[in-house]
């Protein structure tokens, strides 16, 4: 957490895009050994953020209560400061522990993953304890990422120019779910729903917006429609049959996905027509890609 609340800072600090571009790319130089968390920093820098936990208002009045001031002194300083997270971190910096408990970016979305399914009690005594072994600079960060504030400090020019630095990770998936809908002026199947293998079944994985040739879609469309197993609404489930290849640029461990896992920034990019289902990555296969 630490390090992302200095960079985010040092972001912010920048007064011209060519700083920031240059303290973007040294961050990326630093980290190319560690592509799973540049690929978290830049999904969060994208705004691709979890969602919050707390509402602003709520976690005003905890302040309020954890730091003794009243609503009018809190308002007043946010008035000054300009920011209610700023504000909200500076005023608990007198009540902060001097033991400081470095937790990990991706262990804290993790917990609010988890969080978010408890009851407000549960994520009250969370947040209270992170506020006391945080610095100010990471309560700031910290308050805006389980209040869903969270905003980029970067423009998407920066990340198309250092795009390329992030290795993609491709993977096999098997199609579940095929969602109709309007395609190139036309009704046909725009989304897929993809699974990986777990066990002796599949899970669902994640979405992909579809992108096949002409040719593909036809003779993929008239497939789906003859094996369709059940339809809801405009959603066809189908047997796992059809593999894809898949590119992503981060996967993450996630309690609130069925497999146990999320993905940011999937891109389809080719259909295996006839590939068997064996090859369709695996829960344990992407366990292996994380320790990696």
């Amino acid at each position: 957490m630490k390090p992302f609340a200095e960079l985010i800072d040092a972001l912010r600090l920048c007064r011209f895009e060519k700083d920031k571009k240059r303290l973007w790319e040294q961050f990326i130089q630093n980290n190319q050994d560690h592509e799973s968390y540049v690929g978290l920093v830049t999904a969060l820098l994208k705004n691709e953020c979890p969602k919050g936990i707390i509402s602003s208002k709520n976690l005003k009045l905890l302040a309020m209560e954890t730091a003794g001031i009243p609503n009018w002194l809190l308002d007043e300083s946010k008035n000054f400061v300009g920011d209610l997270s700023e504000t909200i971190a500076l005023i608990l910096a007198p009540l902060q522990s001097e033991k400081k408990v470095d937790v990990g970016l991706n262990d804290m979305l993790l917990t609010m993953d988890d969080l978010r399914f408890r009851d407000s009690h549960e994520i009250r005594e969370w947040i209270l304890s992170q506020w006391q072994h945080l610095s100010t600079l990471e309560i700031l960060v910290f308050n805006k990422l389980v209040t869903c504030s969270f905003r980029s400090p970067l423009s998407l020019e920066i990340f198309s120019e250092t795009k390329n630095s992030i290795e993609p990770i491709q993977l096999k998936l098997v199609l579940l779910y095929a969602e109709r809908g309007r395609i190139k002026g036309r009704t046909g199947f725009t989304e897929f729903t993809m699974g990986i293998a777990s066990g002796e079944s599949y899970v669902t994985f994640t979405k992909v917006s579809v992108q096949l040739s002409d040719i593909e879609s036809e003779i993929l469309e008239k497939w789906i429609i003859e094996n369709t197993q059940e339809k809801f609404g405009p959603v066809h489930r189908i047997p796992a049959k059809q593999v894809f290849t898949v590119e992503c640029s981060v996967i993450t461990p996630s309690k609130r996905h069925k497999s146990g896992y999320r993905i940011t920034e999937a891109t389809l990019i080719s259909w295996e027509n006839g590939m068997s289902t064996e090859q369709v990555t695996t829960t344990e296969s992407l366990r292996a890609i994380l320790k990696g």
